[in-house]
C-alpha cells in the first residue's frame, strides 16, 4: 500500500508516493481454547467489571497511580503537525554519512519514493542533484497514525529515490558495557580459518529458518505426525578451541562434498 506525499523542496512541491521497501513474512496463529474454539479479546472496565465499546474510550495520561488527565480524540487531533502529508526538507548531509557505523543505529525502515502525476519534473531535479552533489537530504514528516512526526533522510538508490525513516538520537539506548574475555593466538587463528573455510555468504540465498520451520511444522501437524522438541547444546568456554577445530573440520568436509551429522562427528551421505 502506498501513501501520498508531498516533498517541500523551498518554495517546490513535488507531488509522490512513498511504499515500504521491505514486506516482513510471518505466520499468523489464533488464540483459541483447548477444545478449538475462537477466543476474542473485551474491553472490560477495572473499576465495574462491565463490557465497554470502543467508542466510548478516551486516552488518558497517568500522573500519579490511578490519577490521569483525560483527552478527548478531538483534543488530540488538533494536535496534529502540518507535516502529516508533506515531507519538509530542512537540511542536507553527505552521502558518505550513510556508511558511519553510528548513522547505521539510526536508522529505522526504508520506503521507495515514486512520482505521482505532475511531480515528475521536480522528482527528476532532486534526485539528479542529490546524485551529482552526493548528498542526502534530511526532512521532517509524520508517517503514522499516531501523530508522531519522523525526522527522514531522502537518498539515491539505484535509479530511484528511497525515504529512510530514523530514530531521534535521544531514542537510542546507551550500550552496554562490554567486558572482552582474553583470546588466545591458537583461538584467534581457529576463528580466523573458520571464516575462510565458510566463505563468503549470498544475502539472496538467505530465509528466515523460523518461518519455514513453523510451515514444517504446520504440515506435519495436518499430516497427523508426532513433533519432538529439539534439544539444544551450550558451548562452555573451555570447550570453545575444540568447538573451533570441530567445525572447521565440518566445514571441509561440506566443500569437499560429503554431508556431516549436526554434531559434527560422522559422516552420513555423499552429496
Amino acid at each position: 500500500m502506498a501513501w501520498k506525499f508531498g516533498i517541500s523542496f523551498g518554495l517546490v512541491n513535488i507531488p509522490v508516493k512513498i511504499d515500504r521497501a521491505a514486506k516482513e513474512e510471518t505466520v499468523s496463529f489464533n488464540m483459541i481454547t483447548s477444545e478449538g474454539n475462537r477466543v476474542r479479546q473485551k474491553l472490560i472496565d477495572e473499576a465495574t467489571g462491565e463490557e465497554i465499546k470502543r467508542n466510548e474510550t478516551r486516552k488518558g495520561y497517568e500522573v500519579s497511580k490511578g490519577q490521569y488527565i483525560v483527552f478527548d480524540q478531538e483534543e488530540i487531533k488538533a494536535l496534529k503537525l502540518k507535516s502529516t502529508k508533506t515531507i519538509e526538507i530542512i537540511g542536507f548531509a553527505t552521502a558518505q554519512h550513510k556508511n558511519n557505523p553510528d548513522f547505521a543505529m539510526v536508522q529505522k525502515d526504508n520506503y521507495y519514493i515514486s512520482p505521482e502525476k505532475g511531480g515528475e519534473k521536480g522528482y527528476s531535479i532532486l534526485y539528479s542533484v542529490l546524485k551529482e552533489l552526493n548528498i542526502m537530504a534530511l526532512g521532517k514528516v509524520v508517517l503514522t497514525g499516531g501523530g508522531k512526526e519522523s525526522i527522514v533522510m531522502i537518498s539515491v538508490w539505484k535509479n530511484m529515490l528511497v525515504l529512510t525513516a530514523l530514530y531521534y538520537p535521544y531514542e537510542i539506548k546507551v550500550p552496554p558495557q562490554v567486558e572482552f574475555a582474553p583470546v588466545s593466538d591458537r583461538e584467534r587463528e581457529l576463528g580466523k580459518q573458520l571464516i575462510a573455510a565458510m566463505g563468503e555468504s549470498d544475502l539472496k540465498n538467505l530465509k528466515d529458518r523460523y518461518i519455514d520451520a513453523v510451515k514444517e511444522l504446520i504440515k506435519a501437524k495436518m499430516g497427523g505426525k508426532e513433533i519432538k522438541p529439539v534439544e539444544l547444546r551450550e558451548t562452555s568456554e573451555n570447550d570453545i578451541a575444540a568447538a573451533l577445530e570441530k567445525s572447521l573440520g565440518a566445514t571441509a568436509k561440506k566443500k569437499l562434498g560429503v554431508a556431516v551429522a549436526v554434531d559434527g562427528s560422522a559422516e552420513v551421505a555423499e552429496v
